[in-house]
């Protein structure tokens, strides 16, 4: 008697278990946004999330420097370049110089003679006004010359200036201890570090720039005047930024977002981003260091989607 009273028991336990689980435990599961809408799904279809995982391959946020540079067109050029006149109009007698030879200061370059029809004068000297090289010879024995002729180029090729005309919407980023390096073809990939000597007080109202002129490091042999290179100018700088592989970043409903995983389960995050820079993108809120998130093979992610994980690149 008792086994049966025992027996009868239990089949209704087991009855008023089937009708409340589903009944009570179901619909709060599936009142329940996100990765429980899957459990609840696998419960009422009996077909496990993780047969419909997606593949894809993840990447750790991490904090880093970002800097952003513009690359200008550059002009390198002699610190002092000046041109050489005659005190005198006249005949040019004699040049004692040659391109490429260094002078010193008040050395003679070549003599004129003023002398005309019916009168004779000594002839009469050329000076360098400064110790330089003779980057240009622009006169020839015998020709007629006034005192507005050019003779002589003198450039000091040991101080150089490389000058680079700054768009204006970059201007702001310009000042005494701004960061900038130069290449050129002639020194391969070796770069000569740059310090600003000075910045235009007028702007080109024409092309909306100004010219500035930075001084070359300690590296700049190989370097001449004449030479055209690229200045690589630093814009902005972030640091401490926390960043994600730009390739990360999706658009859903017109918000930006990155699919954190979480033990095999992707995330939807909504993210605000900053700067930009060589395939990386600084995350300013959404995201903390360290979270792992898909890179590739998570365009088809929706928020709590089974997934297969591998790391990235």
């Amino acid at each position: 008697m008792k086994h049966r009273i025992f027996a009868a028991v239990a089949v209704l336990f087991v009855a008023a278990a089937a009708i409340l689980i589903p009944a009570v435990v179901l619909p709060r599961l599936q009142s329940r946004p996100g990765r429980t809408d899957r459990r609840a799904e696998e419960i009422a279809t009996g077909i496990p999330a993780t047969e419909q995982a997606i593949g894809v391959l993840t990447e750790e946020s991490r904090i880093e420097t970002l800097r952003s540079y513009v690359r200008l067109p550059a002009e390198i050029k002699a610190a002092t370049s000046v041109e050489v006149f005659a005190d005198t109009g006249g005949t040019l007698r004699a040049v004692s110089v040659q391109v490429g030879e260094r002078v010193t200061s008040n050395q003679i370059l070549a003599h004129v003679d003023p002398s005309r029809p019916g009168s004779r004068f000594e002839p009469s000297p050329v000076r360098a006004p400064v110790a330089a090289t003779v980057t240009g010879v622009h006169r020839d024995i015998g020709d007629r010359i006034a005192t507005s002729t050019p003779l002589f180029r003198l450039e000091t090729l040991s101080d150089l200036e490389i000058v680079v005309s700054v768009p204006e919407r970059y201007l702001a980023a310009v000042h005494s201890r701004t960061t900038a390096d130069l290449s050129v073809a002639a020194l391969g990939d070796r770069s000569v570090g740059l310090e600003i000597k000075r910045i235009s007080p007028v702007l080109d109202p024409v092309r909306r720039s100004k010219e500035v002129t930075f001084r070359p490091g300690a590296t700049a042999r190989g370097i001449e005047p004449g030479m055209f290179g690229e200045v690589r100018l630093l814009i902005v700088e972030r640091r401490d930024a926390l960043t994600v592989p730009t390739v990360a970043l999706l658009t859903r409903d017109a918000r930006e977002v990155v699919y954190v995983v979480e033990d095999e389960w992707a995330v939807e995050r909504q993210v605000q981003t900053g700067l930009i820079v060589s395939g990386r993108v600084e995350i300013t809120a959404g995201l903390n260091p360290g979270d792992v998130v898909a890179v590739s093979g998570h365009q088809q992610l929706e928020d709590a989607r089974a997934v297969r994980s591998g790391g990235g690149q």
